[in-house]
């Protein structure tokens, strides 16, 4: 008796845990579907340098125009590659072109593939035992 209630437990984190990141993604892509593309120059790439290269922090600025006004602001992402002056396709909430992301869904999209597989795998393993 005490295992199987020990098996619901761990089977409803599984849920809650999957539910958790499909639900994630699902709003992260609808978000995104409803952004504008544009493309955008990288006008810095501040590094705080930490022990190891792994754990540096990299803060990107991006300049780009919106309707004839220009803004500049922080991107929230970094990927190997972004240097001052390279062109990169961001993305912009047009009721408020201050909020931007990169046009790459690719996070939105694994949270809604591994959402559903967290979930399956940790069935078949409960079912395993």
């Amino acid at each position: 008796m005490r295992l199987i209630r020990h098996r619901i437990k761990i089977l409803i984190f599984i849920l809650f845990l999957s539910l958790s990141a499909t639900i994630a993604g699902i709003s992260l892509l609808s978000k995104q579907n409803k952004y504008v593309k544009i493309e955008a120059t990288i006008t810095s790439v501040e590094i705080e340098y930490n022990v190891s290269p792994e754990s540096n922090n990299y803060t990107v600025y991006v300049d780009y125009e919106v309707d004839g006004k220009k803004y500049n602001n922080q991107l929230g992402f970094y990927k190997d590659g972004y240097v001052e002056g390279k062109q990169i396709e961001i993305m912009y909430d047009p009721s408020n072109p201050n909020t931007i992301t990169t046009a790459d869904k690719g996070f939105a999209t694994y949270l809604v593939i591994i959402g559903p597989a967290v979930l399956i795998i940790g069935i078949l393993l409960m079912l395993r035992r």
